[in-house]
């Protein structure tokens, strides 16, 4: 796999813990990959801040991160993340343009978060539902919370409580 792309940003100032690179896939396709959330005070804090912000800071920069590099693009698009990260992914293919849009064909979250209601009612969500699988483990505390209106896939794991959040663990 060739990889491209690699952006890390984390900004006390602005609230902001982000991470992205983009897969060369064999077949074609491209994966982007949003990473969840560091060991950063500021990753937690922005965590928080999804429960109650029509945007956050992370989010914008997963939108500002599709629409920059795959404008134009004429190739297959897979978008994932594990927690904070499977938010992305969805947020992000949620915003894009409908020319990239149109070129996704996976939307994957791994016990990522859902959202607030309002963003979950909207027609722009309901659009990309159907391209969306979501894992989270048997006992998910983060991939239940907020609202999603997506059925996840249950994954079996090795450990309880929240451990199982760590996919090392399934």
């Amino acid at each position: 796999i060739a990889l491209s792309g690699y952006v890390n940003i984390v900004n006390n100032t602005e609230d902001l813990q982000f991470s992205a690179v983009t897969c060369f896939l064999d077949d074609g396709s491209l994966f982007i990959v949003f990473r969840g959330t560091d060991g950063s005070l500021v990753g937690w804090k922005e965590d928080m801040m999804i429960s109650y912000l029509n945007q956050t800071s992370s989010q914008e920069q997963a939108f500002n991160y599709l629409s920059k590099n795959f404008m134009g693009l004429n190739c297959p698009i897979r978008i994932g993340g594990h927690s904070k990260g499977g938010n992305l992914s969805i947020f992000s293919s949620m915003k894009a343009n409908k020319s990239i849009q149109d070129h996704i064909i996976n939307i994957y979250s791994f016990d990522g978060p859902g959202f607030r209601d309002e963003i979950v009612a909207s027609d722009e969500y309901e659009k990309i539902i159907p391209k969306v699988k979501s894992y989270i483990p048997d006992g998910s505390v983060v991939g239940r919370l907020l609202s999603s209106g997506i059925e996840h896939k249950l994954v079996k794991n090795s450990v309880t409580g929240f451990m199982q959040h760590l996919a090392y663990n399934w």
